[in-house]
């Protein structure tokens, strides 16, 4: 429930704030943005891991293979550019467009994760996967049906 608190909350206060300071008042660019949410983010990264006794990831990680290592770097700067993308998503596009190509992506992420790793989802999981893709469709094709 705290996470899906927190992830709506996160996407009305990008919405708001995104489009408000990019398109609206035009005083900021999607990359400021971005730059500002990410050095935000900080402070509350380095909290968590010290509250969670992170320290010892870092021990784990040295002896990987460079392969691995790669991997995780490669990771790191996936998030990165997804972080720079979705406050130009908003800058560009309407919030609740955004929002549902994000639910869409979450949902071909799951899929992926399932074929990679053989994953098997429980019949609730699958029911919501169901509805994620079945509402990102109808609101491409309702969208395309309007214009």
């Amino acid at each position: 429930v705290g996470n899906s608190v927190a992830t709506i909350s996160n996407t009305f206060w990008n919405k708001v704030f995104i489009t408000r300071y990019t398109k609206e008042l035009k005083i900021q660019t999607s990359y400021g943005v971005s730059l500002i949410q990410q050095i935000e983010t900080l402070p509350i990264v380095f909290v968590l891991a010290a509250a969670n006794n992170e320290g010892g990831a870092y021990i784990a990680y040295q002896p990987l293979d460079i392969t691995a290592k790669m991997v995780i770097l490669a990771t790191c700067a996936g998030g990165v550019l997804i972080g720079i993308a979705y406050p130009k998503c908003f800058s560009l596009l309407s919030g609740t467009s955004v929002v549902v190509a994000s639910t869409a992506n979450k949902a071909a992420s799951i899929l992926l994760g399932m074929y990679l790793f053989g994953t098997r989802l429980s019949s609730m999981q699958v029911l919501g996967l169901a509805i994620c893709i079945g509402g990102s469709l109808w609101y491409a094709l309702e969208g395309k049906r309007k214009k």
